[in-house]
Formats: C-alpha cells, sequence, structure tokens
C-alpha cells in the first residue's frame, strides 16, 4: 500500500526532459540557469548574475511565523539560531546562514516538525555579482585571490586549493581552512552563497539583504496560484509531495471558501491530474465551510489512507478548525 501510494503521487506530474531551470528573478520575467552546481559556480566567477530574487525555505512553525510577522529574521533568532552554534544540522561557520531554493521542485526538507513554509524575498544589492560567492574553486575566484595574497600567508594559493575545498555540509574539521574562508567572507562582506548540495539553492550571510518574508495563508494561496514556475518538475526534482503538503498545511487555513477559478489555476499550476490528491485538495479549499458535511464521506478514508506513506504530513483534524 505504502509504495502504491507513493507512486501514485509522485507519478501525477509530468517528467520533463529540459536540463535547464526556471528561476523567478523578479516579478516580470525567469532568469534561466544550468540545473549543473559546476555551470553556476562557474557563472558565479564569471561575474554573472545566478541568484533568484526570491527563494523558499521550510523551517519549525513558531520561528516561521515569528519570521512571517517581523518580514524578516529577528536579530536575537539571527545570531543565535542562523549564524550561531544552535543549526539544523550542525554546520560549520562558512556554511552558515538562511538557505533556501529558487523554486519547489528541489526541496525536500518540507516534512515532519519542519513543514511551515516561507518565501525570502533577496535585495537586488545583494543579488550582483559582487556579494555573490561559491566556495567550490573559491581559488580561483579572482576577489579571493587578491585578498589571500594581501595576506602573505605561509600557505600558497595552490596548497588551500589542494586541501580547502569545503564541500562537506556537516562536521567539517579542517579548521586552518574553515578559518581562512571565514575570515574572507567576513572581510568582503558575502551577501549569498551558492549552495552545493541541492540544485537551485543558495544560503544568506547577510541579516540585511533580506528584503522580506511573507507566507500567511493568503499569501501562500496568491504565490501558489500565481507562480507556476514554482512546481515544474525539473532538476531530477520528485519533491511533490512536499509542495502538496506545504500547500495543505498553510492554505487550508484561510478563513473563507476558496473560488472556483483560483483552484483551477492551483490544480494547473500543481500539474494535478484528477486523483485522490486533486480530491484532497478541493475538500481542503472548501473545509472551512464543509467540515460538518464531509465526516462521514470519503475524505477522512482518503487522507487515512495516504498517511502511511509518513510523506503527506497532514493531520486530517487539521482540516476542521
Amino acid at each position: 500500500m505504502k509504495f502504491a501510494f507513493l507512486l501514485l503521487l509522485l507519478f501525477q506530474l509530468p517528467v520533463h526532459a529540459e536540463t535547464e531551470c526556471d528561476y523567478q528573478a523578479t516579478s516580470n520575467e525567469l532568469l534561466k540557469l544550468s540545473c549543473d552546481f559546476f555551470e553556476i559556480a562557474n557563472a558565479i566567477l564569471d561575474k554573472k548574475e545566478v541568484v533568484p530574487s526570491r527563494i523558499y525555505h521550510f523551517g519549525k512553525k513558531e520561528y516561521v511565523d515569528k519570521n512571517i510577522a517581523a518580514k524578516t529574521v529577528p536579530e536575537a533568532d539571527w545570531d543565535k539560531y542562523i549564524m550561531g552554534d544552535i543549526t539544523r544540522y550542525d554546520l560549520g561557520f562558512v556554511r552558515r546562514g538562511l538557505y533556501g531554493t529558487g523554486g519547489l521542485d528541489t526541496n525536500n526538507y518540507g516534512h515532519g516538525e519542519y513543514q511551515a513554509l516561507m518565501e525570502i524575498t533577496i535585495k537586488e544589492e545583494c543579488r550582483k555579482p559582487e556579494r555573490v560567492f561559491s566556495l567550490h574553486d573559491l581559488q580561483k575566484d579572482s576577489r579571493f585571490q587578491e585578498w589571500f595574497n594581501k595576506k602573505k600567508r605561509s600557505m600558497k594559493l595552490e596548497k588551500f586549493g589542494e586541501e580547502c575545498q569545503l564541500w562537506d555540509p556537516q562536521g567539517y574539521d579542517n579548521k586552518k581552512c574553515e578559518k581562512i574562508v571565514g575570515e574572507f567572507l567576513k572581510d568582503v562582506n558575502a551577501g549569498v552563497i551558492q549552495d552545493h548540495i541541492v540544485s537551485k539553492s543558495f544560503y544568506i550571510r547577510d541579516r540585511n539583504c533580506i528584503e522580506n518574508i511573507r507566507g500567511t495563508p493568503s499569501d501562500w494561496l496568491e504565490i501558489f496560484s500565481n507562480s507556476p514556475n514554482l512546481f515544474i518538475p525539473r532538476c531530477n526534482g520528485y519533491n511533490k509531495v512536499y509542495m502538496l503538503s506545504a500547500l495543505l498545511s498553510n492554505v487550508i487555513q484561510t478563513v473563507e471558501p476558496i473560488p472556483e477559478a483560483t483552484y483551477v489555476k492551483l490544480k494547473e499550476n500543481m500539474r494535478l491530474s484528477d486523483g485522490p490528491v486533486a480530491d484532497i485538495l478541493s475538500f481542503a479549499f472548501e473545509a472551512k465551510v464543509r467540515c460538518d458535511k464531509i465526516e462521514s464521506g470519503g475524505f477522512k478514508k482518503t487522507i487515512e489512507a495516504l498517511k502511511p506513506t509518513d510523506l503527506l504530513d497532514v493531520k486530517y483534524q487539521d482540516l476542521c478548525r
């Protein structure tokens, strides 16, 4: 049963063979970038603009709600949880920051207690090439070369390139390399860094680079119904279930019934065919006014049938609160 429902969910969306990804670079245009990490890293070395205007982050509801209310990450939380020692994956100093993906197709972190979703708008000044870095082949970056040579270190640049590839996302223990890169990022006031673990992912190093954070139920209703490129399964993306879970857990809290036209747009943008998942969406969008009518219907059975997959992390009772 578990694998049957998993396959049903995974294959409801068509698979595209494109080798490029669509980023929502601005509200009016899409920045097309290769899904390949190395090509994006090389684009950063070539001083090309690669960072999308908006990235998407899953986190614990209590913190996400606080960020949404403040429209940023409160300074105390930033210092403690983003750049401090208390991090989700025990990250080393140079890997700390506020993470997010340019779309939702490659973001596989929205499950369990980290199901709350927020949209982060990055200031234009921080998306400029001079504020953006990749730690891959950092020794080839002319900005790092100039900075490194001015320091007159005993370690040669070539030696740094051999010993200091910062690829391990956690438990990295090369303190000498970590210290050098940490000093560099601080001295150059790095704004955004490419994440080498997840396609289309970046992390913000400078809190002042956050222009806005949003993610209320009404925000997501607008975002999900007007952003078709968030759900295109590219870069080998197969994260439909987390998207659906995020949609349900955020949008169903709306007080008013969702208009039919909006539901149609949501269904189109998420590439949903008719079936159990589409039925869940249909019920959920009307749950506020129909909960008294669906208790004895098939909706509860559908939810219960999907729950054994441990993927659609939405409780039935949450739909009728």
